[in-house]
């Protein structure tokens, strides 16, 4: 037992000091060349909108029947992609991947798209709100307007770090959600991070095996409902 406790207590010691290496490797602060870039993406929220953003923060669960702008999606897009090239610029050669499922978004149909450079593309259909709440692990952000997905692979996270590598792409996923969250809000919106749609609905409608591409975590957005009438009550967004 004795010699086990030593081997458990050499790997955690292990760990730790190459989780501190990395720590410090990936808070690198970003070349002075970069940094207008990254305030750019971040628009209002770098310009002194962070604070306000924070405090009006709510999960909303439940939102109202109101469509939402792609713009804005494409903002909270590039605010997760300026996030992680912020905090982890040595991962920038496995950067994160983003998809959008529009419920109802202005111009866009429902379907799972991708941003490009000419805004955003359908890549599969959805035929609707029925259809979405047998898709998300959670059945009441099948009524969001939009779900916006992370994406990374966990494969080329595993041949980096190996179980650290898994551990950092979770919270380059959680940072970049965040950011996303935090500009929707900035701009009048809410949402709510959560665990997205089954790896079985993904792997068919848009090839995403888990492995080589793995989705990480979601955020449904949408113009809130207000808690005195979450289940059924006005916007309060007006």
């Amino acid at each position: 037992m004795s010699d086990l406790l030593e081997i458990l207590a050499a790997v955690r010691q292990d760990a730790e000091m190459r989780s501190a290496a990395e720590f410090r490797e990936c808070r690198t602060p970003p070349r002075p060349d970069g940094a207008d870039g990254v305030r750019a993406e971040f628009g209002a929220l770098a310009e002194g909108g962070l604070r306000p953003a924070l405090e009006r923060r709510r999960a909303n669960r439940f939102f109202a029947e109101r469509t939402v702008d792609p713009e804005l999606l494409a903002a909270m897009i590039r605010a997760g992609h300026a996030a992680d090239a912020a905090l982890w610029p040595a991962e920038q050669a496995r950067p994160l991947e983003f998809l959008v499922v529009a419920r109802a978004v202005t111009g866009l149909g429902p379907a799972v798209h991708r941003l490009g450079p000419d805004g955003f593309e359908p890549l599969t259909a959805i035929s609707g709100t029925d259809e979405l709440s047998t898709l998300v692990l959670q059945p009441e952000f099948a009524h969001a307007p939009a779900l916006l997905l992370a994406i990374g692979s966990l494969e080329d996270a595993l041949e980096g770090g190996g179980s650290h590598g898994h551990r950092r792409l979770l919270e380059r996923s959680g940072a970049a959600c965040e950011a996303a969250w935090l500009t929707a809000v900035d701009a009048g919106l809410a949402g709510s991070i959560f665990a997205g749609f089954l790896p079985s609905a993904l792997k068919r409608l848009v090839g995403i095996d888990g492995f080589r591409r793995t989705q990480l975590l979601a955020l449904a957005v949408g113009h809130a409902i207000d808690a005195s009438g979450e289940y059924g009550g006005a916007s309060a967004n007006g």
